[in-house]
C-alpha cells in the first residue's frame, strides 16, 4: 500500500481540483470565477482522464514492485535441509521491461506468440534465481514414485494446487 499511496494521493489531488471546478461551473450556471480557467471545455475532462490513466499505470508499477520485492525476500530466506540456499535477484526495471515487451509480443501477434512470452518469462525467472550449497545432500523423490495406482495418482493431481505467493 505504501508503494501505491503517493500515486493515489496525486491522482485524488489532481482529479479533485478538476471535479471542484466542474462543480463550481455547474453551481454558478456556467461562470467559472476562480482558480482554474480552462481554454476549452474538454481540457478539464482530458486532465481527469489523464489522471486516472496515470493512476492505472502507476498501480501496475506498484504491483510489479510488490511482486519483485516479495519474490526476492522469499527466495533469499528459503533453505532446504539446512545446506541449500536459494537466492533471487530480480530487478524492477528489468521485470517491467519484460512484462511490457511480452505484452506487446502477445498483442501484436494476436495471442499466437503467447508461448514465446511464457518462455521468455520462464527464462527470465530462471536466470534471476541461484541455488547455492551441496545439491547432492538433498533427498529428492520423484512425484510418480509416491503414486502406486491410478486413483492415487488422480487424487494427487487433483490436490496439486499451484499457489503463487
Amino acid at each position: 500500500m505504501l508503494a501505491f499511496l503517493p500515486f493515489l494521493i496525486w491522482t485524488l489531488w489532481f482529479s479533485g481540483a478538476v471535479l471542484l471546478s466542474i462543480m463550481e461551473y455547474v453551481q454558478t450556471g456556467g461562470h467559472i470565477t476562480h482558480r482554474v480557467d480552462y481554454t476549452s471545455p474538454y481540457e478539464g475532462i482530458f486532465k481527469l482522464i489523464a489522471a486516472y490513466v496515470s493512476l492505472i499505470i502507476c498501480s501496475l508499477v506498484a504491483k510489479c514492485y510488490i511482486v519483485v520485492a516479495e519474490r526476492n525476500y522469499i527466495f533469499s530466506n528459503t533453505t532446504f535441509s539446512d545446506n541449500v540456499q536459494v537466492h533471487s535477484n530480480v530487478k524492477l526495471g528489468a521485470y517491467l521491461m519484460l512484462l511490457f515487451t511480452n505484452t506487446l509480443i502477445t498483442l501484436f501477434s494476436l495471442g499466437l506468440a503467447a508461448p514465446v512470452a511464457q518462455v521468455r518469462y520462464a527464462r527470465f525467472t530462471a536466470n534471476a534465481t541461484q541455488v547455492s550449497g551441496d545439491l547432492s545432500l538433498l533427498n529428492v523423490q520423484a512425484h510418480n514414485d509416491t503414486a502406486r495406482s491410478a486413483v492415487a495418482e488422480e487424487a494427487i493431481s487433483a490436490l496439486d494446487l499451484n499457489v503463487g505467493i
